[in-house]
């Protein structure tokens, strides 16, 4: 089978890259200005595009959150609507287009969507997909935070712990719907051997809480110093964007569970 990916040089592409080859699919990487003849070459596409969110959200900087993934969606899918040889598309969205608090636990087909930027990204991204509803096989993978010592936020969040400082954020008691690199990468691999169309959340099955991440990475680290950072603090450090650390969102998969897909670090082993 071949497969082309957009966003294939991010942290997760390169992962998904490598993990696909060694099942022996061929993977073609969808650059940027990618063509309709390089879409045809494709039975299966994977849409990971789109800018990072971890950044401070300046006017500028959510245009281009908003328009890398809106507007490399809309041409994707327009090449894959008037192509005769693509027959699925798994189109990457996020947990952040569900209402962000601790008290609502949202599946796939029980939840409440949110308000804001994050949400107002999720739903334009997906939208965009619909036109291939009824034509094409089409799966909306809405990823947790993955978590990973590579890379990505877990990479981040171990660096005081590695100078003995344990920090938590806030309270220390918002949810973080995650999942591991090992267990994405499986994840898609399961999709695509078995066509699972519809929405997936892309979660482990037990949300953690930043106070319960702050032990696990001490219980490795060692760390000799514990401070917490006021939410106040973070917000003016961060602005608007400072929801992706504080907010509490409960999101785990159904259709996951419900397939019997096996998580490998389902409580956050490090």
């Amino acid at each position: 089978m071949d497969i082309g990916i957009t966003g294939a040089g991010g942290f997760i592409g390169k992962n998904l890259t490598k993990k696909l080859i060694s099942k022996g699919f061929n993977v073609m990487a969808l650059s940027r200005g990618f063509t309709k003849e390089q879409v045809e070459h494709c039975d299966t596409i994977i849409n990971l595009a789109g800018a990072t969110i971890n950044q401070r959200w300046s006017k500028k900087n959510k245009k281009a959150i908003l328009e890398s993934r809106v507007d490399t969606t809309k041409k994707l899918c327009r090449f894959i609507k008037e192509s005769g040889r693509v027959k699925h598309l798994i189109s990457a969205s996020a947990t952040g287009i569900y209402l962000a608090n601790p008290n609502i636990k949202h599946t796939e087909n029980d939840y409440t969507e949110g308000t804001g930027f994050l949400s107002d990204v999720c739903r334009a991204w997906e939208n965009e997909t619909k036109c291939l509803e009824g034509n094409k096989k089409l799966t909306i993978t809405r990823l947790g935070v993955v978590l990973d010592p590579t890379g990505g936020a877990l990479k981040q969040m171990i660096l005081p712990f590695k100078m003995k400082v344990c920090t938590i954020l806030g309270d220390g008691n918002q949810f973080l719907s995650w999942i591991s690199m090992e267990d994405l990468l499986e994840a898609y691999l399961f999709i695509i051997e078995n066509q699972i169309t519809g929405t997936v959340n892309m979660c482990a099955p037990y949300p953690i809480t930043n106070k319960e991440i702050s032990s696990r990475i001490s219980d490795r680290y060692k760390p000799i110093v514990k401070i917490r950072i006021p939410s106040l603090l973070i917000k003016l450090t961060m602005g608007e964007a400072s929801k992706i650390l504080l907010d509490s969102t409960y999101v785990t998969s159904k259709v996951l569970d419900n397939k019997l897909f096996l998580f490998k670090n389902p409580k956050l082993t490090l």
